[in-house]
Formats: structure tokens, sequence, C-alpha cells
């Protein structure tokens, strides 16, 4: 709950009450500028707050005092809490001033930029174990008994411990245990061992459901889930035959499938026939060599001596396509 505040609010009781009584009724027509302690001059639609505000009860020369807290307002009748702030709840008398006055525990509301800097009611230093963090900070969600709390601020949390596995964080503001939370990273990813560094502090942001803390720090592990760890070396690829294909780099089975090794000299073409057709060195109908193809490619090297019998020349032995080898005559 948070604090209002008025200008000048001040009046008197219409009538006496009692040390027990939570009621109190004011003079005729003040009632309004006790209900506009409780509005805000700055609303937020998504984070109604509920406000409640500081009153005193004195005498007319101010020797005694009772702070109250105010929670209701109705027309002349205000809906009070009794002795608050150490003093004591009493009767008190018809025409007894009741006003706004600033107290100690609405001074306190005010964050002072010591407290700002340091993080007083956002960060700390855990305590518990490496892997199930506890942390304690101030907070204000739970007076007149109040049960509702928003947290949407990010948490500094300094650990005292590297984790080693899997974490939760259990968190307790002003007085109460909120919850023991899963502590995530990415996409709702548990944490690895030292994704948690002693020391190092660790961004905590509260899911919109209140189940779980998503985990940012200086090491990125946020990151974890969406891009290649460098020393990995690329085992963490999810999908490894995609990515070659993406990179058009093969396995070295898709290559011996797909390519032709040097060391075989050829040995490994599949259908040789077919490749001496394609290359141009045999026509469609394997019938001849045509000369003009040979001589496409380059001067052959001069042949010496018999190649077959008594004839000379290139013999032209393993190019066939009827089962048997062809002589195509002297070249």
């Amino acid at each position: 709950m948070i604090i209002g505040f008025g200008n000048n609010v001040v009046s008197s009781l219409a009538a006496d009450i009692t040390a027990s009584q939570t009621t109190i009724q004011v003079m005729p027509g003040v009632g309004a500028m006790f209900a506009n302690l409780l509005t805000s001059d700055y609303a937020n639609s998504s984070n109604p707050l509920k406000t409640y505000a500081k009153i005193t009860l004195t005498d007319a020369k101010e020797t005694v005092f009772e702070v109250c807290h105010l929670t209701a307002v109705n027309n002349d009748m205000l809906t009070v809490i009794r002795g608050q702030e150490g003093t004591t709840a009493k009767g008190w008398s018809l025409n007894d001033v009741i006003a706004n006055f600033a107290t100690r525990g609405s001074e306190n509301q005010f964050v002072q930029i010591e407290e700002l800097q340091s993080g007083h009611y956002v960060a700390g230093v855990a305590g518990g174990t490496e892997n199930n963090l506890t942390l304690e900070l101030p907070a204000t969600y739970f007076v007149n008994g109040g049960v509702d709390w928003t947290l949407r601020t990010p948490l500094v949390v300094i650990p005292a411990l590297n984790n080693t596995g899997a974490s939760t964080l259990q968190l307790t503001m002003g007085g109460r245990v909120l919850g023991i939370f899963p502590l995530y990273k990415g996409n709702k990813a548990e944490l690895s061992a030292n994704d948690i560094i002693k020391d190092i502090p660790v961004l905590c942001v509260l899911d919109n459901t209140k189940t779980y803390f998503s985990v940012l720090n200086p090491l990125e592990i946020y990151l974890g889930s969406r891009y290649l760890q460098k020393d990995q070396n690329l085992s963490d690829v999810p999908d490894k035959a995609k990515g070659r294909s993406s990179l058009e780099v093969y396995s070295k089975t898709e290559s011996d499938e797909n390519y032709m090794a040097k060391s075989q000299c050829g040995a490994d073409i599949p259908n040789k026939p077919l490749f001496v057709q394609n290359i141009g060195a045999l026509p469609a109908n394997g019938t001849a060599v045509a000369a003009n193809r040979l001589a496409s490619r380059g001067a052959l090297p001069a042949l010496t001596g018999t190649t077959r019998g008594s004839d000379s020349g290139l013999i032209m032995g393993e190019v066939y396509n009827n089962g048997y080898p062809t002589q195509y005559g002297n070249i």
C-alpha cells in the first residue's frame, strides 16, 4: 500500500470516541477532504495501488497523540486502524483535533538518494545454498493486513556461491515469504552449472503469472538457447544435416555418394560408358570415336611399340557398349 497526503487537512471530532472504536465522525462537510487523502494524482490503469493515510488524534493543547491509519471514508465517517507507530488507542472527546500530520511512518515512505542508488529495496546478497537461493527485502504490500502484491521491477541478486545446476529463489518481502520460484534462462530453460557465479550480480525478472524468474547476467546465459556457443565447436547445432545442406558442405558419407575421389582415378564412376559418352569421347550410337571430339580435348601423346599384334597406334580397348572391346583403328 502507498500513503496518501493532503494540504492542511485538519478538523475536529463531531462526537466522543472510545479506545476500541474504529469509526470516527468528523465535523459536517469535511469528510471530502479526508477522502481525498486516499486518491493519487498519478494513476496507472494496469497497476492499481491501494492507498491509506496517516491521521493523528490530539487534544487542543497537543499534549497527547494517537496515530491512526485512515483506510476508508463514507461522507463524514472515517474508518481507521487505531494506535499505530507505537502510540496507544484511547478515548477522545468532542472537538478534539484530528488531522493529517506528518509522522515518522509517513516520512519513512520517501525513498532517499542513497537508498535508491544502493538498491535498498530491490537488491541484496543471496543466502541459502548453491542452487536454492534466498533473498529478503523490505516492502509495504502487507501494511494494514493487505494480501496483494505486484513485483514488476527487476531484482538484483548477488550470489554468494556458484550454482551447480537447476536453481530456485525463495523471496521474502515485507516479512512474508512470497514463494519459492524457479530460476530460468532463455525460454524457460533450467540453469546449468556455473550460470550463476559468486559475487557476479544476476538480474531476476518475475513473469506475469508470478510463477518463475527469468535470469539475466553478464555471462549472457540467457542467449544459450538462441545462439551457438563458441566452446562447443558446432556440436550444439540442433540439425547438423540441415546445417551442412545450408552451407553446401557434406558429410563423408554424403561426399562418397556424390563425388569422385581423386585417389580412385575414375574407378569409382558407377556408369563408365555413360561417363565416356557424356564427356564427348564416344557418340551416342557407340560405333566410332569422333575425331573432332578427340581433337578438341588436346593432342594425344605419341605411342610407340606394338599395342596389339602387328598393329601400331591407339587401340580403344576399354571403350565399348556392346559387351566386347572394339578396335577403332590407328589415330
